[in-house]
């Protein structure tokens, strides 16, 4: 191994050494386990980031939630129409027609097959 690996191996333990013993002793001192869930949730975004949009020829930066709110409405309302009651015409079906015709098997012949089943084999070998 080298240097890199080890360290890469001893941080690691160290690590997982941690998280051990805050899992045994969060019982006995909640402040610790619960410090640990906060630094570990605490990094992430809530929320839409910024939105880049163009306004006429120019591009502009949208931050607040009220504008973003605005843009994606705008901009879905326009993408999306409204339809009228009118009937839809009515597709032909695409299903075929049932051409299988009916299999009778007896009781023995389901009995020699099953019998000469390899349960050794996995299935299609």
């Amino acid at each position: 191994m080298n240097l890199k690996q080890l360290v890469r191996k001893k941080s690691r333990s160290l690590k997982q050494k941690k998280y051990e013993e805050i899992a045994l002793n969060c019982k006995t001192n909640q402040k610790k386990f619960w410090q640990f869930i906060r630094s570990k949730s605490s990094c992430v975004q809530s929320g839409i980031g910024d939105i880049k949009f163009k306004d006429g020829i120019s591009l502009k930066i949208c931050t607040s939630d009220l504008e973003k709110a605005k843009l994606f409405s705008d901009y879905f309302s326009s993408i999306f129409t409204i339809e009228d009651d009118a009937p839809f015409e009515e597709l032909k079906s695409l299903l075929p027609v049932n051409s299988m015709s009916s299999f009778i098997f007896s009781e023995s012949e389901v009995l020699d097959k099953l019998n000469k089943l390899k349960i050794d084999k996995s299935p299609g070998s």
